[in-house]
């Protein structure tokens, strides 16, 4: 996983990793599924306060979670709303994460990244019916617009 955009103001900061097309091994409401994901994108919005990094959950746009059949190289690659979250699509991507974790308080914002990039990966999803591959969705934008103008903070 790396950091491939990143902004930071006094108050507010957003950082968008990308990881490697791997198989991964998921919890869905009935069962474990292995799939293959291809590049995951997670895009992560925090408030600092107090020189503490402080991760929101879904009210404050926390995290929003893309999938791209290329690397992405520029705020202009198109990406693809993850069909592994069905209840997303009505979100464009903004991941409804455990309400326990909302106003968590990190120390260092590398500390934050690890801890709601793990939690994706942790917490229950709901994948779309016969989910093969990326390419077989249809909702398609740029990272730029998939993120709705929060680029600017």
């Amino acid at each position: 996983m790396k950091i491939i955009y990143e902004h930071e103001s006094k108050h507010a900061g957003m950082v968008v990793l990308q990881t490697e097309p791997q198989t991964r091994t998921i919890s869905t409401p009935y069962s474990f599924k292995r799939l293959h994901f291809p590049y995951v994108l997670h895009i992560i919005a925090y408030e600092k306060k107090l020189n503490k990094y402080h991760y929101n959950g879904i009210f404050k746009l926390g995290l929003s979670v893309y999938f791209s059949q290329n690397p992405v190289d520029s705020l202009e690659t198109e990406i693809r709303l993850p069909p592994i979250e069905a209840s997303t699509y009505g979100r464009y991507g903004l991941i409804c994460t455990p309400h326990q974790y909302d106003c968590k308080e990190f120390d260092t914002r590398d500390e934050l990244i690890s801890f709601v990039s793990d939690l994706w990966w942790q917490i229950q999803h709901n994948p779309f019916p016969g989910w093969v591959h990326v390419s077989s969705l249809n909702q398609m934008m740029s990272l730029k617009s998939g993120f709705r103008g929060e680029f600017v903070l």
